[in-house]
């Protein structure tokens, strides 16, 4: 029998030893338990015995409430969740994570709870269920405003999977928002060329050219450097095309210089499409 099984047992035999565990008066049996199964967890960890691990914190976390140590129980949930993402039980892990945030809800600790809901939305993310990350995205941000704590980058994360779902003009006021931001902020100012562009490339989505000219005007005004920028020039060149292959020289160009990422290549992918139809639909006219 190891270390963590005597230990294990022991808090076991400390369960047994009392009839009704749960009065008020228990309260710091019910903790003695759970500093116990706690312990067990740790010791199993150690051996590297996760199903063991897991089922110590399960016990130890439900004592630990039972005693009113929510601190304690947060931290059994943590690890819990954690024992669950690495045996893959994703659904129970999530859960384990929306147990923490109702928790935590009741300390005021917002900021906290916004990382919980990022990482719930990242391993949606790993799941490539695109509508749930964006809906705990939109929590995280919801909640890390509430401490001032940094939530635009959640903003633009969450503009970039709203756009992948095509829903264009949502993502796009969130780009403008962020780009709007940024403008004046030393810091970040250098990330207002890239807002703007992903913009831009979702703007040249859903309008025509004549709608494309006012609204590069628009951008041209929220940072009077954009007009400059390798960015700009970039969609400025793109509506300049007359045929695919046009289009194309002008990408290999500019990623021979600008390295194109995920997301880059599947909105310019759609803007390819874009611009066949048209195409096609000169040609035909022509004919």
């Amino acid at each position: 029998m190891s270390q963590a099984d005597e230990v294990y047992k022991s808090a076991d035999k400390k369960v047994n030893s009392f009839r009704i565990p749960f009065f008020t008066d228990g309260k710091n049996i019910n903790e003695k338990v759970a500093e116990l199964y706690e312990k067990a967890g740790n010791l199993y960890r150690v051996e590297f015995n996760d199903e063991n691990a897991l089922q110590s914190y399960i016990n130890a976390s439900k004592y630990y409430i039972l005693s009113d140590n929510d601190y304690n129980a947060i931290k059994c949930y943590k690890l819990i969740a954690q024992l669950h993402g690495k045996l893959k039980n994703i659904k129970k892990e999530i859960m384990m994570y929306l147990e923490m945030i109702n928790l935590l809800k009741e300390t005021d600790k917002y900021a906290q709870i916004g990382r919980l809901y990022i990482k719930i939305a990242e391993i949606y993310d790993k799941e490539n269920d695109i509508n749930m990350v964006i809906q705990y995205y939109e929590l995280a941000v919801e909640y890390l405003k509430i401490d001032n704590e940094d939530s635009e980058r959640y903003v633009i994360k969450m503009a970039d999977y709203l756009s992948i779902m095509v829903r264009y003009n949502e993502a796009i006021k969130f780009y403008e928002k962020i780009a709007k931001k940024y403008v004046d902020n030393h810091l970040k100012k250098f990330q207002v060329k890239k807002i703007l562009c992903k913009a831009l490339l979702c703007q040249m989505i859903i309008n025509d050219r004549d709608d494309m000219d006012i609204v590069i005007n628009i951008y041209k005004n929220i940072d009077f450097t954009f007009e400059r920028t390798e960015e700009c020039q970039l969609i400025e060149r793109i509506m300049m095309v007359v045929d695919i292959e046009d289009f194309q020289i002008i990408l290999r160009e500019y990623d021979n210089i600008n390295k194109f990422d995920v997301w880059d290549i599947m909105i310019l992918s759609r803007i390819k499409e874009k611009l066949e139809k048209i195409f096609d639909n000169i040609y035909i006219d022509l004919a």
